[in-house]
């Protein structure tokens, strides 16, 4: 087995160098979660601000309405598209 011989001030440079690079590492990754928290916050705020002027559902498109006899349409009741008829008071059949 070959053994190398480590100079003690060789080693202390060394160690200094791997404590500096851990410490590099770390200060890294503490701004990275700083910057990620901070966005998730941003986001936070813009999607709570936007529920206030506009309710979730209407981010996926107009509610249907219901007729007297349970038909789900879109728009108004003689002009709009039935999304389902039941066969009674459908002004359409599609």
């Amino acid at each position: 087995m070959d053994c190398v011989m480590i100079s003690g001030e060789s080693l202390l440079t060394t160690t200094a160098g791997i404590v500096d690079s851990i410490k590099t590492r770390i200060r890294i990754t503490a701004r990275t979660m700083l910057q990620h928290a901070t966005l998730f916050v941003l986001y936070l705020i813009s999607v709570t601000v936007s529920q206030i002027y506009a309710p979730w559902p209407y981010y996926m498109g107009p509610r249907p309405s219901y007729d007297s006899q349970g038909n789900a349409y879109v728009g108004q009741r003689d002009a709009g598209i039935f999304l389902t008829c039941n066969g009674i008071g459908c002004p359409v059949r599609g």
